[in-house]
């Protein structure tokens, strides 16, 4: 009987084991086209759109703020596009979207600036 439980345990374990390896590596190609998808978007995005417009286009922000500046209000959304480029799994390249008074005015790290 031992006989052959060994090699039907050792079968299983090593398909097993298969079958996480290709599921982790699925989800890193899921993450890419969606961050390729979102950057596509981001690159076409313009200039005084709306709020809600660009809301709808990007989803759900993974990180916002927003503030009063000079008597407007400043709000900026951030997106995932990317991980670090020493890829530890911890830090992540995020770009802004700057919003004054409920339009875009512009995104990336100058954009940023343009709310202070």
């Amino acid at each position: 009987m031992k006989r052959v439980l060994v090699p039907i345990v050792l079968a299983w374990a090593m398909f097993a084991g298969g079958c996480v390896f290709v599921a982790e590596h699925h989800g890193d190609d899921t993450q890419q086209k969606a961050m390729k998808t979102r950057m596509d978007r981001i690159a076409g995005l313009e200039t005084g759109s709306a709020y809600d417009q660009v809301l709808d286009m990007l989803g759900t922000p993974d990180a916002a703020s927003a503030y009063p500046i000079d008597g407007k209000e400043c709000r900026v959304l951030e997106y995932r596009v990317g991980s670090s480029p020493d890829d530890d799994g911890k830090s992540y390249r995020m770009i802004p979207l700057v919003f004054e008074d409920g339009k875009l005015v512009g995104w990336g790290g100058r954009a940023r600036h343009s709310c202070q």
